[in-house]
């Protein structure tokens, strides 16, 4: 070699960024480069290199320069720690080679390239993922997360519990998007029926979108968010999270019907001020008119009889109305005692059909009805009296001749139920002619009012008795009374 030569070689040694070591056979220090001395600092002739490396990492060394001694094949490189004399941790990846068979080197040489950056690179990753494991894990929400082809990269409990999936959430990575779909179709505790053509057609977008509803067979819902994992314009992932919505829809229905019933309520209760107002002023006008009548001096005998009759049916009707109100206020409140007992509700109806009947054939309505057994019921029997009567005259009172009322009462486990529909010349109803509203007088038909307080009542009778009672079409009305009342049962909701 000429010095030229040798001068070139000694400047690559020198400036390479890999530190170059060269050891006997047995691990004895001979030589290092530049690097190698930056690294651990000038040795003597005669250390063993591995004493310059912690204790753990001594044997992997001695293993490698072993190994090199042995075989002139390449070897398997090995990672080291080292704590330089900078006085920092450096991370190494070493590898060997054996020369003992060049008489100019006639050692092992070590080359040792300095991988702190990468080392540190790759813990900073992994407790980035170990904190976004954590998150992921933590989360109320179920989290499905795929790569660039759809294929599974990370799943949580959550995700696996909502879907009835029973294997370990880090058995389903690498399953593709229809083979986890086949296997929530086919685990899923709750019979989950993934839509794959919509979530095939959310994806083909490439845009954000949420709210999309999952059903299952036992009567969950869940709504289901999907965000695209975007970088340098290019998509390399697909973020599902699904968070379970049934008890918020369920609140939401329940929130719907109570708004729909205080509507109607509402509305009903302003019929019945004018109602209520109608009726008293009937019988007031009637008592005052009578009793003028009286006060003229040719009023006879016949006439002050006559005028007195009036007066008493007037002022009878007048009791029944207030002795109502006061009732509706006092079942409203919840302070009416209730006086339970044993009823069967079943004979009670019938008994009430056959009250009735006659009154229906006379006025042209046909009254049909289905009745079934069931257990007796803890009730006011006053009350469920006269909700059974006024149901049926008012049903009655509202069915045109030639119509018809049919009446199904029975037992559904844990409520008895009694239904009342009816129909105008075999057709159901007009809409908007509700059962608890009178026909209109012949001379004028649109002048129907609703008899608000005989609803009112029957309502307050039913939720003092911890059941309810609905309108499911305007020609029908459909009560539940279950078989003993909840001890706080007071009133309406």
């Amino acid at each position: 070699m000429t010095a030229d030569e040798g001068a070139f070689f000694r400047h690559l040694t020198e400036r390479s960024p890999i530190a170059l070591t060269l050891v006997d056979a047995d691990g004895t220090w001979r030589w290092s480069s530049e690097a190698g001395n930056r690294l651990h600092g000038s040795l003597e002739p005669g250390t063993r290199i591995d004493e310059v490396f912690p204790g753990e990492y001594q044997s992997a060394l001695l293993g490698l320069i072993g190994q090199a001694a042995r075989s002139d094949t390449a070897r398997e490189p090995v990672d080291l720690r080292l704590r330089g004399i900078d006085g920092r941790w450096h991370s190494l990846t070493v590898s060997a080679e054996n020369m003992l068979d060049a008489p100019e080197v006639n050692g092992i040489v070590l080359y040792a390239t300095d991988t702190t950056r990468l080392y540190e690179t790759r813990q900073r990753v992994r407790i980035e993922s170990a904190r976004l494991d954590t998150l992921i894990a933590a989360l109320s929400s179920g989290i499905l997360l795929q790569d660039e082809n759809r294929d599974t990269i990370l799943v949580n409990r959550v995700f696996t519990e909502m879907f009835g999936i029973a294997a370990d959430p880090r058995s389903l990575i690498g399953l593709s998007a229809h083979a986890l779909a086949q296997l929530v179709a086919g685990d899923a505790a709750g019979g989950a029926d993934p839509d794959e053509s919509r979530a095939d057609e959310i994806v083909a977008i490439g845009q954000p979108a949420s709210a999309e509803e999952v059903f299952f067979a036992d009567g969950r819902i869940a709504e289901c968010d999907y965000v695209p994992v975007h970088l340098d314009g290019a998509t390399h992932g697909h973020l599902w999270v699904f968070r379970d919505v049934t008890e918020q829809r369920l609140i939401l229905r329940g929130l719907e019907e109570r708004n729909r019933s205080l509507a109607e309520l509402a509305s009903l209760k302003t019929e019945f001020i004018a109602t209520a107002s109608h009726e008293l002023r009937t019988p007031l006008t009637s008592i005052l008119t009578f009793a003028h009548l009286m006060e003229e001096p040719g009023c006879g005998a016949h006439e002050r009889e006559h005028a007195m009759g009036a007066i008493t049916r007037n002022a009878d009707r007048m009791l029944r109305l207030v002795d109502d109100l006061i009732l509706l206020a006092s079942l409203e409140a919840g302070t009416a005692p209730l006086r339970l007992m044993p009823v069967d509700l079943s004979a009670l109806v019938r008994s009430a059909i056959e009250t009735w009947d006659p009154v229906a054939a006379k006025a042209g309505v046909k009254l049909a009805c289905t009745i079934g057994d069931g257990p007796r019921l803890s009730a006011d029997s006053r009350h469920l009296h006269q909700l059974v009567e006024t149901l049926f005259g008012t049903a009655l009172a509202t069915t045109p001749r030639g119509g018809a009322v049919e009446v199904a009462a029975g037992f559904e486990d844990p409520y008895w139920t009694i239904e009342l529909s009816r129909s105008s010349s075999g057709t159901t109803a007009a809409g908007g002619d509700h059962i608890f509203t009178r026909p209109g007088r012949q001379d004028d038909p649109s002048a129907a009012h609703s008899n608000a307080l005989a609803f009112l009542l029957s309502r307050a009778v039913v939720a003092r008795h911890g059941g309810q009672m609905i309108s499911p079409d305007d020609t029908g009305i459909l009560v539940r009374l279950p078989l003993v009342p909840p001890p706080n049962a007071s009133g309406l909701d």
